[in-house]
Protein backbone atom coordinates (compact mmCIF):
# COMPACT_ATOMS: atom_id res chain seq x y z
CA UNK A 1 0.00 0.00 0.00
CA UNK A 2 1.29 3.45 -0.88
CA UNK A 3 2.06 5.92 1.87
CA UNK A 4 0.52 9.39 1.65
CA UNK A 5 3.89 10.80 0.52
CA UNK A 6 3.70 8.55 -2.54
CA UNK A 7 0.18 9.68 -3.37
CA UNK A 8 -0.94 12.89 -5.03
CA UNK A 9 -0.78 15.80 -2.64
CA UNK A 10 -3.60 18.31 -2.27
CA UNK A 11 -3.35 21.79 -3.79
CA UNK A 12 -2.56 23.19 -0.37
CA UNK A 13 0.23 20.71 0.27
CA UNK A 14 1.76 21.29 -3.15
CA UNK A 15 1.88 25.03 -2.55
CA UNK A 16 3.17 24.78 1.02
CA UNK A 17 5.70 21.97 0.80
CA UNK A 18 7.17 23.28 -2.45
CA UNK A 19 7.40 26.89 -1.31
CA UNK A 20 11.03 28.13 -1.36
CA UNK A 21 10.85 29.28 2.26
CA UNK A 22 9.87 25.76 3.32
CA UNK A 23 12.08 23.84 0.91
CA UNK A 24 15.28 25.57 2.00
CA UNK A 25 14.97 24.08 5.48
CA UNK A 26 15.15 20.51 4.23
CA UNK A 27 13.19 17.54 5.53
CA UNK A 28 15.68 16.96 8.34
CA UNK A 29 15.03 20.36 9.93
CA UNK A 30 13.45 20.24 13.40
CA UNK A 31 9.66 20.24 13.44
CA UNK A 32 9.56 23.60 15.26
CA UNK A 33 11.61 25.27 12.50
CA UNK A 34 9.45 23.83 9.75
CA UNK A 35 6.32 24.94 11.60
CA UNK A 36 7.67 28.49 11.93
CA UNK A 37 8.33 28.59 8.19
CA UNK A 38 4.82 27.32 7.54
CA UNK A 39 3.39 30.03 9.82
CA UNK A 40 5.23 32.71 7.85
CA UNK A 41 3.87 31.60 4.48
CA UNK A 42 0.34 30.63 5.55
CA UNK A 43 -1.47 33.73 4.33
CA UNK A 44 0.45 33.71 1.05
CA UNK A 45 -0.46 30.07 0.46
CA UNK A 46 -4.13 30.62 1.27
CA UNK A 47 -4.34 33.65 -1.01
CA UNK A 48 -3.88 31.24 -3.93
CA UNK A 49 -6.71 28.96 -2.84
CA UNK A 50 -10.50 29.08 -2.90
CA UNK A 51 -12.60 28.07 0.14
CA UNK A 52 -13.56 24.88 -1.69
CA UNK A 53 -9.86 23.99 -2.03
CA UNK A 54 -9.54 24.15 1.76
CA UNK A 55 -12.66 22.01 2.23
CA UNK A 56 -11.38 19.43 -0.27
CA UNK A 57 -8.02 19.44 1.49
CA UNK A 58 -9.61 18.85 4.87
CA UNK A 59 -11.73 15.95 3.62
CA UNK A 60 -8.72 14.34 1.96
CA UNK A 61 -6.61 14.62 5.11
CA UNK A 62 -9.29 13.28 7.46
CA UNK A 63 -10.22 10.45 5.13
CA UNK A 64 -6.55 9.46 4.90
CA UNK A 65 -5.87 9.78 8.65
CA UNK A 66 -9.28 8.71 9.99
CA UNK A 67 -7.94 5.68 11.84
CA UNK A 68 -5.37 7.79 13.69
CA UNK A 69 -8.08 10.28 14.70
CA UNK A 70 -10.53 7.58 15.77
CA UNK A 71 -7.97 5.84 18.01
CA UNK A 72 -6.43 8.96 19.59
CA UNK A 73 -6.88 8.80 23.40
CA UNK A 74 -8.06 12.42 23.64
CA UNK A 75 -11.00 11.70 21.31
CA UNK A 76 -12.62 8.91 23.35
CA UNK A 77 -14.48 10.98 25.95
CA UNK A 78 -17.15 13.63 25.62
CA UNK A 79 -16.53 17.23 26.66
CA UNK A 80 -18.15 18.93 29.64
CA UNK A 81 -20.00 21.24 27.28
CA UNK A 82 -21.99 18.38 25.78
CA UNK A 83 -23.56 17.87 29.22
CA UNK A 84 -24.40 21.59 29.37
CA UNK A 85 -25.97 21.34 25.91
CA UNK A 86 -28.05 18.30 26.84
CA UNK A 87 -29.21 19.95 30.05
CA UNK A 88 -30.66 22.98 28.27
CA UNK A 89 -34.36 23.27 29.23
CA UNK A 90 -35.28 23.84 25.59
CA UNK A 91 -34.24 20.24 24.85
CA UNK A 92 -36.37 17.39 26.20
CA UNK A 93 -36.20 13.62 25.79
CA UNK A 94 -36.99 12.84 22.19
CA UNK A 95 -35.83 16.21 20.86
CA UNK A 96 -34.27 16.16 17.40
CA UNK A 97 -30.56 17.05 17.35
CA UNK A 98 -28.11 17.51 14.49
CA UNK A 99 -24.47 16.64 15.21
CA UNK A 100 -22.41 18.61 12.68
CA UNK A 101 -19.00 17.04 12.14
CA UNK A 102 -19.97 13.92 14.04
CA UNK A 103 -16.73 12.06 13.29
CA UNK A 104 -16.96 8.42 14.34
CA UNK A 105 -20.17 9.06 16.27
CA UNK A 106 -18.97 9.54 19.85
CA UNK A 107 -21.27 12.43 20.78
CA UNK A 108 -24.20 11.11 18.72
CA UNK A 109 -24.03 7.80 20.58
CA UNK A 110 -23.85 9.54 23.94
CA UNK A 111 -26.87 11.74 23.16
CA UNK A 112 -29.02 8.97 21.67
CA UNK A 113 -28.37 6.17 24.17
CA UNK A 114 -29.79 6.74 27.65
CA UNK A 115 -28.09 3.75 29.30
CA UNK A 116 -26.29 5.11 32.38
CA UNK A 117 -23.40 2.63 32.31
CA UNK A 118 -22.71 3.34 28.65
CA UNK A 119 -22.66 7.08 29.27
CA UNK A 120 -20.59 6.84 32.44
CA UNK A 121 -17.66 5.30 30.56
CA UNK A 122 -17.58 8.29 28.20
CA UNK A 123 -17.42 10.92 30.97
CA UNK A 124 -13.78 10.41 31.96
CA UNK A 125 -12.22 13.46 30.30
CA UNK A 126 -10.14 15.33 32.88
CA UNK A 127 -10.12 19.11 33.11
CA UNK A 128 -8.96 21.12 36.11
CA UNK A 129 -8.09 17.87 37.87
CA UNK A 130 -11.60 16.37 37.74
CA UNK A 131 -13.46 14.14 35.31
CA UNK A 132 -16.71 15.13 33.67
CA UNK A 133 -18.40 12.43 35.76
CA UNK A 134 -17.13 14.05 38.98
CA UNK A 135 -18.54 17.42 37.94
CA UNK A 136 -21.90 16.47 36.42
CA UNK A 137 -24.74 14.00 36.82
CA UNK A 138 -25.24 11.50 34.03
CA UNK A 139 -27.95 13.04 31.80
CA UNK A 140 -31.37 11.42 31.92
CA UNK A 141 -32.50 12.73 28.52
CA UNK A 142 -31.90 11.04 25.20
CA UNK A 143 -32.36 12.59 21.77
CA UNK A 144 -33.06 11.56 18.19
CA UNK A 145 -29.74 12.37 16.53
CA UNK A 146 -28.59 12.74 12.95
CA UNK A 147 -24.84 12.98 12.53
CA UNK A 148 -23.27 14.58 9.46
CA UNK A 149 -19.63 14.35 8.46
CA UNK A 150 -17.87 14.91 5.18
CA UNK A 151 -15.42 12.06 5.74
CA UNK A 152 -16.77 8.74 4.40
CA UNK A 153 -14.43 6.68 6.61
CA UNK A 154 -15.68 8.45 9.72
CA UNK A 155 -19.32 7.86 8.84
CA UNK A 156 -18.67 4.24 7.94
CA UNK A 157 -16.97 3.75 11.29
CA UNK A 158 -19.95 5.35 13.06
CA UNK A 159 -22.37 2.97 11.36
CA UNK A 160 -20.20 -0.05 12.08
CA UNK A 161 -19.90 0.92 15.74
CA UNK A 162 -23.64 1.55 16.02
CA UNK A 163 -24.49 -1.83 14.51
CA UNK A 164 -21.94 -3.58 16.69
CA UNK A 165 -23.26 -1.97 19.86
CA UNK A 166 -26.87 -2.78 19.02
CA UNK A 167 -26.03 -6.42 18.25
CA UNK A 168 -24.20 -6.91 21.55
CA UNK A 169 -26.43 -4.92 23.90
CA UNK A 170 -30.04 -4.00 24.52
CA UNK A 171 -29.24 -0.32 24.04
CA UNK A 172 -31.46 1.80 21.82
CA UNK A 173 -29.48 4.18 19.59
CA UNK A 174 -31.78 6.71 17.95
CA UNK A 175 -29.02 7.92 15.66
CA UNK A 176 -28.45 8.04 11.91
CA UNK A 177 -25.36 9.17 9.99
CA UNK A 178 -25.01 10.98 6.67
CA UNK A 179 -21.98 11.74 4.50
CA UNK A 180 -22.23 15.43 3.62
CA UNK A 181 -20.08 18.53 3.82
CA UNK A 182 -20.92 20.18 7.13
CA UNK A 183 -20.57 23.67 5.62
CA UNK A 184 -23.34 23.01 3.09
CA UNK A 185 -25.50 20.75 5.24
CA UNK A 186 -28.67 22.64 4.32
CA UNK A 187 -28.44 21.00 0.90
CA UNK A 188 -28.97 17.62 2.56
CA UNK A 189 -32.68 18.51 2.90
CA UNK A 190 -32.94 17.61 6.58
CA UNK A 191 -35.91 18.66 8.71
CA UNK A 192 -35.62 21.47 11.29
CA UNK A 193 -33.98 20.49 14.57
CA UNK A 194 -34.52 21.43 18.19
CA UNK A 195 -30.76 21.54 18.73
CA UNK A 196 -27.55 21.62 16.71
CA UNK A 197 -24.26 20.51 18.24
CA UNK A 198 -20.77 20.76 16.75
CA UNK A 199 -17.68 19.79 18.73
CA UNK A 200 -14.30 20.85 17.28
CA UNK A 201 -15.59 20.59 13.71
CA UNK A 202 -17.55 23.62 12.53
CA UNK A 203 -15.41 26.79 12.79
CA UNK A 204 -12.41 24.55 13.45
CA UNK A 205 -12.01 23.92 9.71
CA UNK A 206 -14.15 26.71 8.20
CA UNK A 207 -12.70 29.20 5.68
CA UNK A 208 -13.55 32.76 6.72
CA UNK A 209 -15.83 33.50 3.70
CA UNK A 210 -18.13 30.62 4.72
CA UNK A 211 -18.76 31.63 8.35
CA UNK A 212 -21.75 33.86 7.65
CA UNK A 213 -23.25 31.39 5.16
CA UNK A 214 -23.03 28.53 7.64
CA UNK A 215 -24.66 30.54 10.40
CA UNK A 216 -27.51 31.52 8.08
CA UNK A 217 -28.04 27.80 7.40
CA UNK A 218 -28.00 27.12 11.16
CA UNK A 219 -30.73 29.73 11.63
CA UNK A 220 -32.91 28.16 8.92
CA UNK A 221 -32.43 24.63 10.27
CA UNK A 222 -33.30 25.38 13.91
CA UNK A 223 -36.82 25.38 15.28
CA UNK A 224 -38.01 28.47 17.13
CA UNK A 225 -35.96 28.89 20.35
CA UNK A 226 -33.72 26.02 19.24
CA UNK A 227 -30.19 25.79 20.65
CA UNK A 228 -26.96 25.81 18.66
CA UNK A 229 -23.76 24.96 20.53
CA UNK A 230 -20.38 25.06 18.81
CA UNK A 231 -16.89 24.33 20.12
CA UNK A 232 -13.83 25.48 18.19
CA UNK A 233 -10.20 26.49 18.57
CA UNK A 234 -10.18 30.22 19.14
CA UNK A 235 -7.76 33.02 18.39
CA UNK A 236 -7.07 36.04 20.56
CA UNK A 237 -6.10 38.19 17.58
CA UNK A 238 -8.05 39.22 14.50
CA UNK A 239 -4.90 38.69 12.45
CA UNK A 240 -4.53 34.94 13.10
CA UNK A 241 -7.73 33.38 11.78
CA UNK A 242 -5.91 30.80 9.64
CA UNK A 243 -3.50 28.13 10.84
CA UNK A 244 -1.58 25.48 8.89
CA UNK A 245 -0.34 22.81 11.25
CA UNK A 246 2.22 20.07 10.70
CA UNK A 247 0.23 17.36 12.43
CA UNK A 248 1.40 14.18 14.14
CA UNK A 249 0.22 12.21 11.12
CA UNK A 250 2.76 13.93 8.88
CA UNK A 251 0.04 15.75 6.92
CA UNK A 252 -0.62 19.49 6.96
CA UNK A 253 -3.96 20.32 8.51
CA UNK A 254 -5.89 23.53 7.94
CA UNK A 255 -7.41 25.06 11.06
CA UNK A 256 -9.60 28.12 11.37
CA UNK A 257 -9.17 29.91 14.67
CA UNK A 258 -11.70 32.76 14.83
CA UNK A 259 -12.06 35.22 17.65
CA UNK A 260 -15.18 34.51 19.71
CA UNK A 261 -16.39 38.06 19.04
CA UNK A 262 -16.29 37.38 15.29
CA UNK A 263 -18.57 34.35 15.61
CA UNK A 264 -20.88 36.24 17.97
CA UNK A 265 -21.19 39.15 15.53
CA UNK A 266 -21.80 36.89 12.53
CA UNK A 267 -24.34 34.84 14.48
CA UNK A 268 -26.14 38.02 15.51
CA UNK A 269 -26.34 39.08 11.88
CA UNK A 270 -27.91 35.70 11.09
CA UNK A 271 -30.52 36.06 13.86
CA UNK A 272 -28.92 33.92 16.55
CA UNK A 273 -28.47 35.26 20.08
CA UNK A 274 -25.47 34.33 22.24
CA UNK A 275 -26.75 33.07 25.60
CA UNK A 276 -23.67 31.45 27.16
CA UNK A 277 -20.02 30.67 26.48
CA UNK A 278 -17.16 28.77 28.12
CA UNK A 279 -13.43 28.32 27.57
CA UNK A 280 -11.39 25.15 28.02
CA UNK A 281 -7.79 24.01 27.79
CA UNK A 282 -6.42 21.56 25.24
CA UNK A 283 -5.15 18.51 27.08
CA UNK A 284 -3.50 15.55 25.40
CA UNK A 285 -3.25 12.41 27.54
CA UNK A 286 -3.75 14.59 30.64
CA UNK A 287 -0.91 16.98 29.70
CA UNK A 288 -1.75 20.64 29.10
CA UNK A 289 -1.00 21.65 25.51
CA UNK A 290 -2.71 25.05 25.23
CA UNK A 291 -4.52 27.20 27.77
CA UNK A 292 -8.08 28.30 26.87
CA UNK A 293 -7.66 27.06 23.31
CA UNK A 294 -11.26 25.88 23.00
CA UNK A 295 -14.23 28.23 22.99
CA UNK A 296 -17.77 26.88 23.24
CA UNK A 297 -20.66 29.20 22.50
CA UNK A 298 -24.36 28.57 22.97
CA UNK A 299 -26.77 30.44 20.70
CA UNK A 300 -30.57 30.50 20.58
CA UNK A 301 -32.80 30.96 17.57
CA UNK A 302 -34.75 33.95 18.83
CA UNK A 303 -37.71 35.02 16.69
Amino acid sequence: MKTWKEKEMTKLENLALKHPAYLKLGTDAPLAERQRALDEITEEILSWLMPEDLLDHGLEIYNETAEHYINAPEHQNITDDLILFMNRPELISGSSVLDLGCGFGRDAFFMSCSDRNFRQKMMMRISNGRTTLEKYFIPAKSFRVIGIDGCPKMVRTAYEKRNDLMSKTHFDFSSLFVVHDIHYFEQAGLLPFDGIWSCAALFTHTPRPLVGKVLSSIKKTLNDNGIFAVSYTQSFSKNTYNKLLLSRTGRIKYFSQPMASVIEDEAGNAGLKLIYQTQDDFNRENNLVAKNLFMTQFFQNKQ
